[in-house]
């Protein structure tokens, strides 16, 4: 069948319409790729020189995303945008060799960054000068007016960004692989939910037909139920194993400062503390007291009631001390049956009173009613701060434990058990 003129002519307008509008996507397409790739290359490279390898996954991911428009123009929003996410993060770690899990990361976040600035193309160029989206994707101009935008936003978030999030990926690239997928997998569902808004609002601001904005949500309520439920699961599993490893931390800190029996300092915690209030004491010129305490005539205790028994006589005195002291105050098992309250801020007759008073509540405590012994404790104080040369943490130890001895002899004949 033989066409005429007309006929000719209509379809050279068409075939150059379609070639135009393919060129068009593809310029589009490949812009959009330049400002993606700048993002990936900001959060994975520091050197100038590995720019070169950019171009080849610039073009192939560029290429690809303007003919999945082409090709499939009626393909549904959300299988685009997970597409275009899959080849990108492909294209990453296969051409540019980076780690998987890192190509994931920074394929996911250089995504958002541009539906943030598409967000802002939006706001600023689109809707202001009421330009309907078909003219926009079909204009050279409009498309590179956008994507100059969308640049510049690009560009502002990664410098004021870039190496807190750069710091993040690789810090948890190092250690936590199991949370970087759990993280990549919500910003994923994050992403789809900004895609699919975006081009919510672009039909519901550019249609007569509001109706239209009901069907468009009609439409993509699976993609959009499936991305709530994914950052949902996400974000409790994230918040689970956050959870479970400072559970974990504030075990293993217990652990490695407190002592088993008591719940007190363990000697190397407590003098970490002192050698700090000390430091603090000689800033600010302020008191700083230390208490020496030893349990009288443990080892009768012992001998006649058993080791349990003189571990609850440790356990009643030092809980005793807990609920009398400030809390700025401290307590330190320093060995055995001897401890060192630490007051900071405090002279020595201040903690006088308060150790008075933790020896008269002593004498109330009721212990078995076939216990026979008394419990009491020898102490004795050191002071420093306030124009005294500041001491060591030893030397402030020595003259409390010196004091503790004079005052053990002096009371020597207290009865005890």
């Amino acid at each position: 069948m033989k066409l005429n003129k007309k006929q000719l002519g209509i379809i050279s307008y068409i075939a150059v319409e379609v070639i135009m509008s393919s060129l068009v996507t593809v310029y589009n397409g490949l812009l959009t790729a330049v400002n993606t790739f700048f993002l990936v290359y900001r959060l994975n490279e520091d050197n100038a020189n590995s720019l070169s390898k950019y171009v080849i996954p610039t073009l192939a991911w560029g290429i690809f995303s303007a003919y999945l428009i082409v090709l499939f123009p009626e393909l549904h929003n959300g299988f685009r945008v997970i597409l275009n996410l899959v080849a990108l993060v492909l294209i990453i770690w296969i051409l540019l060799k980076h780690n998987i899990f890192k190509a994931l990361a920074s394929g996911i976040l250089s995504v958002l960054i541009m539906g943030f600035g598409d967000a802002i193309v939006a706001v600023i160029y689109v809707f202001p000068f009421k330009i309907v989206l078909e003219d926009y994707l079909n204009s050279p101009f409009h498309i590179t007016a956008g994507q100059l935008i969308i640049f510049m936003v690009s560009f502002s978030i990664i410098s004021i960004l870039g190496e807190r999030i750069k710091s993040v990926i690789n810090n948890a690239l190092r250690n936590h692989h199991e949370l970087m997928i759990i993280l990549s997998v919500n910003l994923l569902a994050v992403g789809l939910l900004l895609g699919l808004s975006l081009n919510f609002l672009h039909i519901y601001l550019t249609q007569d037909n509001r109706g239209s904005g009901r069907e468009y949500i009609i439409v993509n309520m699976f993609f959009i139920m499936v991305a709530l439920l994914v950052i949902f699961g996400a974000t409790l599993y994230l918040i689970n194993r956050l959870i479970v490893k400072k559970l974990k931390l504030e075990k293993n800190i217990n652990i490695y400062n407190f002592d088993d029996l008591t719940g007190a300092f363990n000697r190397g915690a407590g003098l970490n503390f002192l050698r700090e209030q000390l430091k603090i004491c000689k800033q600010k010129n302020l008191h700083i007291t230390i208490c020496y305490i030893d349990i009288d005539n443990l080892k009768g205790i012992n001998d006649k009631y058993g080791h349990r028994k003189g571990d609850k006589v440790i356990v009643s005195v030092v809980n005793l001390i807990k609920e009398n002291i400030r809390n700025s105050d401290r307590i330190m098992r320093i060995g055995g049956d001897e401890f060192v309250i630490i007051f900071p801020n405090c002279s020595a007759d201040q903690a006088e009173i308060i150790v008075d008073r933790i020896k008269e509540r002593l004498k109330e405590v009721k212990w078995e009613a076939d216990d026979e012994h008394v419990v009491s404790f020898s102490y004795g104080f050191a002071q420093c701060g306030e124009g005294e040369s500041i001491e060591t943490v030893d030397s402030l130890l020595d003259r409390a434990d010196l004091q503790m001895y004079k005052y053990k002899k002096l009371h020597a004949g207290i009865p005890n058990v």
